[in-house]
């Protein structure tokens, strides 16, 4: 098998195609990137609403990523299980992050 690399450095159709969660799961982390960019300038009422656009996106995912690609890993991998740990690194709950993000109520505000 052909080792590809980085998720980063591949392109959609290296991912599975548009409709793959490989390239969903990209297409989040750069837009993570940019509204991450956008919250260290923002204050106020627009740091609340990119921080609400942030929970949105972060979400769905965590929930792609602990329903289809965690058991994926550790069914395939022979360290699947350690890299999907729940308890911390990779795996770690996202709704466990929020609850402990301050401000975590921002996602149920209404947007400005």
């Amino acid at each position: 098998m052909q080792e590809l690399g980085s998720i980063a450095e591949q392109d959609v159709d290296q991912l599975g195609g548009a409709i793959s969660v490989l390239a969903r799961q990209k297409k989040d982390h750069i837009t993570l990137d940019r509204l991450l960019h956008e919250l260290a300038e923002a204050s106020g009422q627009s740091q609340a609403a990119v921080l609400s656009r942030i929970y949105r996106l972060v979400f769905p995912h965590a929930f792609a990523e602990e329903s289809v690609l965690w058991p994926v890993m550790r069914r395939s991998l022979p360290d699947g299980h350690e890299l999907t740990d729940p308890r911390g690194g990779a795996g770690a709950s996202g709704g466990q992050r929020a609850r402990d993000f301050p401000g975590g109520d921002v996602a149920r505000r209404p947007e400005a």
